[in-house]
C-alpha cells in the first residue's frame, strides 16, 4: 500500500528548479548588480 504523503508530493526535476533559480536572479543581477558593483568599485579606486 502507497501512503498518502508519496501521491502527495510530484516528483523533483532538478533542471526546472536550475532554471528557474537563473531566470529569477541573472535579471536581477544585470539590472540592478552591475551598476552596484561598478559604483562600489569606483568608490573604493579614490
Amino acid at each position: 500500500m502507497v501512503s498518502a504523503s508519496y501521491i502527495a508530493v510530484a516528483a523533483a526535476n532538478p533542471s526546472l528548479y536550475v532554471s528557474m533559480a537563473l531566470a529569477l536572479t541573472f535579471p536581477s543581477n544585470i539590472i540592478i548588480g552591475i551598476p552596484l558593483y561598478f559604483n562600489i568599485i569606483k568608490l573604493i579606486e579614490i
